[in-house]
């Protein structure tokens, strides 16, 4: 028999527990201290890291759980996974565990998993999970912020993940399914599952077209709270919004209330590149928002250094007095 080199003796010496354990990108302390007091709990962590890891922060986070005591910590091992689930907040199926099992270990993330257990009771959520063979880091955020959007297929929701990067707030890639659903509740259709970003897009962009055709679809907004030039267009009208999200692929229909409210302000930006521009109201005055190009790509430098030096030309302690106005 061949001897084995030092790394394969090494790597026949780490246990399973140990290795999940490796792979973890936070909270290994804790989960290591679980293990160690409580040597019953590595094969969970073997076989489900993110219970694991809920269960071992559960006396550290407020968030997660009140109870803070060992003796909590051993009950939630001892019982059955699925009722561990509900104890922590999650629901209390099997369903959860499983998909609870699915997260690899590159992906467990407490934040994350406090925010799924409240998006995991959406039935469609659940259903699209149960198809998914793993749950890495871009899914797992997606399912986090999930809306109770039904009409998403598991197709759809892979591709919409993949836009997805980790960050603390809601990901653009939910807009698409959001503005769609409020498009679907106001012209009172029913719409199957969609199966790609550009087939969502493409009846995202008809049912905008047929909302904005109707009788008294075209309401003006109050006037701008800074005037536009040539190249930065102030957006008017509903149907003026509706068609820049249209010709720009990106959610900016939905702004309509928060322009109307006086929080915030739409304007096309046509030079020295095409792009959506978003100001918005703060106690110093109004400041930049959002500035992207078209399907929400990054604009240029160049782009980026007119629009400020236009913003910055502004008197913006002095917010027109129109635009001003809640509008009823």
């Amino acid at each position: 028999m061949a001897a084995m080199n030092p790394p394969e003796v090494e790597m026949l010496a780490i246990a399973p527990w140990e290795e999940v354990l490796s792979r973890l990108p936070s909270h290994r302390r804790e989960v290591a201290l679980l293990c160690l007091q409580f040597p019953h709990a590595r094969d969970l962590v073997e076989t489900n890291p993110a219970l694991a890891l809920c269960i071992s922060c559960a006396t550290a986070w407020d968030t997660l759980s009140a109870r803070a005591s060992d003796r909590w910590v051993e009950h939630l091992l001892s019982i059955r996974r699925r009722r561990a689930c509900g104890l922590l907040g999650f629901p209390e199926t099997d369903g959860a565990v499983r998909i609870l099992a699915k997260i690899v270990p590159e992906a467990c993330s407490l934040p994350m998993l406090m925010r799924l257990r409240r998006a995991i009771i959406a039935p469609g959520l659940c259903k699209i999970l149960c198809h998914i063979p793993a749950i890495w880091s871009h899914e797992l955020v997606l399912a986090a912020f999930w809306d109770n959007e039904d009409f998403c297929s598991v197709r759809l929701f892979r591709e919409l993940a993949m836009q997805c990067v980790f960050i603390p707030f809601p990901p653009k890639s939910l807009s698409l399914l959001r503005d769609t659903a409020i498009l679907q509740a106001e012209l009172q259709i029913k719409d199957p599952p969609r199966r790609s970003i550009a087939e969502l897009r493409d009846r995202n962009n008809r049912l905008t077209r047929k909302l904005v055709s109707m009788p008294q679809a075209c309401v003006r907004f109050p006037a701008p709270p800074i005037p536009g030039t040539e190249c930065i267009v102030p957006i008017s009208t509903t149907v003026i919004l509706a068609e820049e999200g249209i010709e720009q692929y990106n959610c900016v229909a939905r702004r309509r209330r928060e322009i109307e409210a006086g929080i915030s302000y739409i304007y096309r930006v046509l030079a020295p590149e095409r792009a959506t521009l978003e100001i918005y109201r703060t106690p110093e005055g109004w400041a930049l928002g959002e500035l992207l190009a078209a399907k929400n790509r990054p604009v240029k430098d160049e782009t980026l250094r007119t629009v400020q030096e236009w913003l910055e030309r502004q008197d913006r302690s002095e917010p027109a007095s129109a635009f001003a106005r809640r509008i009823p």
